[in-house]
């Protein structure tokens, strides 16, 4: 059983697939009503088999989805309620990504035991027919029993993410070994109702509370044993919410989900053509071929390694990061303007080099740097986190 699960998880497609036999194939999908069985399917089958190899491996995920939305412009999420099947990888967010996250906190609200049972219920009461958000909203509900309309609604029906953030955040000592923290727990309009992770550090170690709110403003009181230091709001990344700066580095896929990119290619007409090709096989939008730079819009820059040095001096942008110092055909990483633009460099040692990146460089877009020998990605990695969840540090 144990060589099954490693090789599930391995292929996690495979995995994927496999459990499409019950959601999907056992109980069909209404598109009219949305598709359900993408996101529930990579939760249990993905999502669960990174679980399974370690909390921080399955944080990562969650960090992951986080920051692809953190990528995905207003203008083209849509409610995952309307997703039917993926036709871009904006839809991925919304549909795959985002219903996954409703699954994982819908899980920790509830509970393993009563989460477990409720799609067990759906199972039973929809095997062979076609089933839609209401019947799994009704099998969550009944199981739990409260109604789940508020939690349900919420999250399909909005686009958007919570914003949240601490004010007014004080400290009194009681007596001696008796604290109180008081603060607000804010978020932006509209608001959500949710149950946010605190954890508070004090003198003698961290505590955590699990905080209800609703409404723009929630007052917290949270009793002491000892002087808090520092507190941060989801740490791990539990809920589905915006994340602030210092959360979100740059990854490629803050510039090919933009529908505003202006891509740029250096050389000649036969580095061209193939710097073209890789540009459409990469962006998730029209190709918008330009010959100058317009700072106002994100940029993919394309070109041999000298020519891309010649444009980030004249630009006054930084050059190659010495993370992707090593022997290779071809760099690419991503970054931000001082004005706060994405931008994504692939500097190549030669054509051959170029055309070796077309097949698997689309697949890299949660990355934020990567270094190629041929088609093989030799770094691959993520610019650190500055910061791990809402942070308030007592001076």
């Amino acid at each position: 059983m144990k060589k099954a699960s490693t090789y599930f998880r391995t292929r996690h497609s495979l995995g994927h697939e496999v459990l499409h036999n019950w959601w999907g194939n056992g109980v069909y999908i209404d598109y009219e009503s949305g598709n359900w069985a993408e996101g529930l399917t990579t939760y249990q089958a993905d999502y669960s088999f990174l679980e399974q190899q370690s909390n921080d491996v399955a944080k990562g995920r969650r960090l992951e989805w986080l920051r692809d939305y953190a990528a995905l412009p207003p203008e083209r999420d849509r409610p995952s309620r309307t997703f039917t099947s993926k036709t871009h990888a904006a839809s991925q967010v919304f549909g795959y990504n985002k219903v996954a996250f409703l699954f994982h906190m819908l899980r920790r609200q509830l509970g393993e035991q009563v989460f477990e049972s409720a799609l067990r219920r759906f199972w039973r009461e929809q095997r062979f027919r076609i089933a839609g958000w209401n019947e799994l909203e009704r099998a969550f509900s009944e199981e739990a029993g409260r109604n789940l309309s508020v939690f349900f609604d919420q999250w399909l029906d909005r686009t958007g993410a919570p914003e949240i953030s601490f004010a007014k955040v004080a400290k009194s000592r009681q007596e001696k070994d008796a604290w109180i923290l008081s603060l607000e727990i804010k978020q932006s309009e509209p608001s959500y109702q949710l149950q946010v992770p605190v954890q508070v550090l004090t003198t003698k170690g961290p505590v955590e509370r699990l905080i209800p709110i609703k409404g723009t403003h929630t007052p917290v009181e949270i009793q002491l044993s000892a002087e808090p230091i520092e507190l941060v709001a989801d740490p791990d990344f539990h809920l589905f919410r915006r994340l602030v700066s210092g959360e979100a580095p740059p990854t490629l896929r803050d510039t090919l989900l933009s529908g505003q990119t202006q891509t740029l290619v250096l050389e000649g007409s036969t580095f061209q053509q193939q710097g073209l090709a890789l540009a459409r096989a990469m962006l998730d939008s029209s190709l918008q071929s330009n010959s100058t730079l317009e700072p106002e819009k994100p940029f993919l820059l394309i070109g041999p390694s000298s020519e891309v040095d010649t444009f980030l001096r004249t630009h006054k942008l930084p050059g190659m990061p010495e993370e992707l110092a090593v022997p290779s055909s071809a760099q690419v990483w991503a970054r931000r303007t001082p004005q706060g633009q994405p931008y994504v460099i692939i500097a190549a040692n030669s054509q051959a080099s170029l055309e070796a990146l077309l097949r698997p460089l689309p697949h890299y877009g949660r990355r934020g740097y990567m270094a190629f020998q041929g088609s093989k990605a030799v770094i691959k990695g993520n610019w650190p986190l500055s910061k791990s969840g809402i942070l308030y540090r007592f001076p």
